[in-house]
């Protein structure tokens, strides 16, 4: 089948930034692991097709989406983050010899995006390319 057409997305949340919780997460730095290492000279980091993806399928209008369930996914995101919050943070190469590392400072998040569609949910979540 035809690819989903930009045409057909609509945006309803421009990108809104996710944190964990204010003061629960003190800056840290984390060394990465040889796995890590392998990960960012194979694949790049900033790549389009690294971020995840959602779907969920809403009968009511988007606005309903927006007020019921958006919220509560920032909120458990939030919370999240703050168990992980590497994957709030940045990765930092510093000059060799030295090795690049994750950093977390107060502030740092993560995107979210709300996007809607029209488009056969069942093909959207279907297992093909």
């Amino acid at each position: 089948m035809a690819a989903i057409a930009e045409s057909s997305v609509k945006v309803v949340e421009e990108v809104s930034h996710v944190s964990p919780p204010p003061g629960s997460v003190p800056t840290a730095s984390l060394p990465l692991t040889f796995f890590d290492l392998l990960f960012l000279v194979t694949i790049p980091v900033n790549c389009n097709w690294m971020r995840r993806l959602f779907f969920y399928e809403f009968e009511r209008p988007a606005s309903d989406f927006m007020r019921t369930v958006v919220p509560g996914l920032k909120a458990s995101l939030s919370l999240a983050l703050q168990r992980f919050f590497p994957f709030a943070g940045n990765v930092v190469f510093p000059p060799p010899p030295r090795m690049p590392y994750i950093v977390y400072t107060e502030g740092d998040s993560d995107s979210f995006v709300v996007k809607e569609t029209s488009a056969d949910f069942n093909h959207l979540v279907g297992d093909h390319a």
